[in-house]
Parts: C-alpha cells; sequence; structure tokens
C-alpha cells in the first residue's frame, strides 16, 4: 500500500477557511502597524525605513494571496470539470440505451432526408 494520503474536500475548505482567516488578520496587522509607525518617531530616516519594511512586507502578503487564490481557483475548476463530467457520463449512457437513439441510427441519410423534405413540403403547404 501507498503512504500517500489524500486531503478530504472537508479539510481542504477548513484549509481554504483558516488561510483566508489569516490573510485577513496579517492584512489588518500591516495596516494597525502603519498608522502606530509614525506615531512619537522625529526622525525622517527612521519613518521612511518604516515605510519600506511595511511596504515589503505588504508586497509579500500580496504576492502570496495572488498564489493562494491561483490555487483555490485550479481547484474549484477541477471540481466543476469533475461534476460536469460525472454528469455527461450517465447521459451518454442513457442516449445510447434509447429506443429513438437505435431507431435514428438504423435510419439510412436517405431516409433521414426523405423526412426532413416532407416536413418542409407540410410547412409550405400551410402557408399557402
Amino acid at each position: 500500500m501507498s503512504d500517500y494520503v489524500r486531503m478530504t474536500d472537508t479539510e481542504r475548505d477548513q484549509i481554504d477557511q483558516d488561510a483566508q482567516v489569516f490573510m485577513r488578520t496579517c492584512a489588518d496587522a500591516i495596516h494597525q502597524l502603519r498608522t502606530e509607525a509614525h506615531k512619537g518617531v522625529q526622525s525622517a530616516q527612521v519613518k521612511e525605513h518604516r515605510t519600506a519594511v511595511l511596504d515589503f512586507i505588504e508586497d509579500y502578503l500580496k504576492r502570496v494571496c495572488k498564489l493562494y487564490s491561483e490555487q483555490r481557483a485550479i481547484r474549484v475548476k477541477r471540481v466543476i470539470d469533475k461534476k460536469r463530467l460525472s454528469k455527461l457520463e450517465p447521459e451518454q449512457n442513457n442516449v445510447s440505451r434509447s429506443p429513438l437513439s437505435a431507431e435514428k441510427s438504423s435510419q439510412s441519410p436517405s431516409e433521414d432526408s426523405e423526412e426532413k423534405l416532407s416536413a418542409e413540403e407540410s410547412k409550405g403547404k400551410n402557408k399557402m
């Protein structure tokens, strides 16, 4: 047996929820630090340094959030694709088993075109 264990959807959802809370908390903390960074500071150099550090941290958080969003989008796309495929499989089986599809497949192309012509002729007669 393989030692590889897959996560359940519930576990993934919990990680997504925790990650979103964590990213929001970090963004709030950066905002709070930004407001407190300039309090009581006399030196312009210290203000510039703190602003640069906070800009760097904020940029890093944005890149992490972007990466997280891309990974989540891939996961959502896979789930949607899986649902579409699961919906298609029964329909394909039902279509191939339905009596109408068997009748249509047994008809020759000339019979099919004859039906179309007769339907068009009857439409033309009704218009007159």
